[in-house]
């Protein structure tokens, strides 16, 4: 007998990195997760007018990692940059 694994995925732009993340979820759930999605617009919103704005991209990258562990049923995520080069995480490997 299969067992299938679902997984909703969220793709937001923080300021010029895309990010995309996948949560852990039911079959016929359907993303954007609202979770991801509130937590990264208000980080974009930080990172383009407001008190992130002159942050380097590395500490960027730092910043929106750290907004992501506290996000639940996070499986993984990747930050891209505008060239589509970047990173995948999987904050907890099974």
């Amino acid at each position: 007998m299969r067992n299938p694994i679902a997984e909703t995925m969220s793709q937001l732009r923080v300021r010029n990195f895309k990010v995309r993340v996948w949560c852990s979820a039911e079959e016929d759930d359907f993303g954007p997760d609202d979770n991801v999605s509130l937590k990264l617009a208000k980080l974009d919103q930080e990172a383009t007018t407001g008190n992130h704005i002159f942050l380097a991209d590395d500490s960027l990258i730092e910043l929106i990692k750290t907004n992501l562990q506290s996000v639940p049923n996070v499986a993984a995520y990747e930050i891209l940059n505008e060239h589509g080069d970047g990173i995948v995480i999987y904050p907890d490997w099974p």
